[in-house]
């Protein structure tokens, strides 16, 4: 096999579902050392956009299992992911990797391999582990139980409405770390609306390289007590369907009257905006945007000890935090698809 720019003639190992083997790489994707919204937003969802407009091609087999040779010759791989330079994840973060990494297995029907497990870093694969991320790909991979880091609910996903697992993940957390039983319900109806109306808005047609389905996890900062609930679909995005839910007339006068700005759908120069006329239509009709949620998601962070709420979609990036302040970005990078953060601390200080 010719070697080609971004190939290795070294040998890696590879693991997949049914076997271990030493490969050589061809087109190896670099992960960001750091994968957190907040510290390397640019890097990290990058990768994950890349990602999927790679893996929404025709060919895509390369990517989930080495070629196959005719003697004992090594195999290549094309289209890895090099998972050794990742040193830092965050919940979210996490649940995004994961959530593509299910789109593949799902689209191709074979989950992805692995490259050099046995060099990853060990508090990335621990985090990856417990959210259940090699269950996707069919390994067994033992870790360590969590002492004082990062503690992450397995993922929880699906395309129908059946919030049992996701409430029973919420008070697994709650009761490993103690918390409000008042908060926990609240967040819980607030993570059952987001999702419910998932199905309604998200994904309006059909696309072989997508999965209708949703995507959660929470996960609790042991040193702090920070909780972070975090839901995403991978569908058409706030901006792009705002007009179908409001009228693209009504859109238009909205942001000329708001921002004194044009809105397009298609293009994503406001998306900031966008989803803060979102929020602004929910909050004033009382008919939000993704469901009746918003508005009991607002009122629940506005009573929350440092609490905060995070929407990403395409390439907006909304944030509202408890004491009314907002930030409204449009980052060059789009996130396809929407995700939605609840931040709280589980337990108030005390006077």
């Amino acid at each position: 096999m010719k070697r080609r720019p971004g190939s290795s003639g070294a040998l890696h190992l590879i693991s997949t579902a049914t076997a271990t083997r030493l490969v050589r790489l061809d087109r190896v994707g670099k992960i960001p050392a750091v994968m957190c919204l907040d510290t390397n937003y640019l890097d990290t969802i990058g990768m994950l956009s890349e990602l999927r407009v790679r893996t929404s091609r025709r060919v895509t087999g390369a990517l989930k299992q080495p070629t196959k040779s005719r003697s004992s010759r090594i195999g290549w791989v094309r289209n890895s992911r090099d998972f050794t330079t990742l040193k830092h994840i965050s919940a979210g973060a996490a649940l995004m990797l994961a959530a593509e990494y299910d789109r593949i297995s799902s689209v191709t029907g074979n989950p992805p391999a692995t490259i050099d497990l046995h060099k990853w870093d060990a508090s990335v694969k621990g985090t990856l582990a417990e959210l259940g991320f090699f269950d996707l790909l069919r390994l067994r991979v033992d870790v360590p139980a969590s002492t004082g880091g990062l503690m992450i609910e397995k993922m929880v996903s699906g395309s129908e409405v059946n919030m049992a697992p996701v409430n029973e993940a919420i008070r697994r957390l709650f009761d490993r770390m103690g918390g409000d039983p008042g908060l926990r319900l609240q967040l819980a109806s607030a993570v059952t609306d987001a999702v419910e109306n998932v199905r309604s808005h998200a994904y309006p047609t059909a696309n072989p390289f997508s999965v209708p389905k949703w995507w959660f996890t929470g996960a609790v900062d042991q040193a702090s007590g920070k909780l972070t609930l975090a839901i995403l679909d991978q569908g058409i995005s706030i901006p792009r369907a705002l007009p179908m839910k409001w009228g693209l007339n009504q859109i238009i006068e909205k942001f000329l009257s708001d921002f004194s700005l044009n809105f397009d759908p298609q293009d994503p120069a406001n998306d900031g905006q966008a989803i803060e006329l979102a929020m602004t239509l929910a909050t004033s009709t009382g008919l939000s945007f993704r469901g009746k949620g918003l508005p009991k998601i607002l009122e629940i962070i506005r009573g929350c000890p440092e609490g905060r709420l995070r929407i990403v979609s395409r390439c907006g990036d909304y944030t509202y935090s408890a004491d009314g302040s907002k930030l409204i970005q449009t980052h060059a990078v789009p996130f396809l698809g929407t995700y939605l953060e609840l931040e709280a601390l589980l337990h108030q200080a005390q006077p």
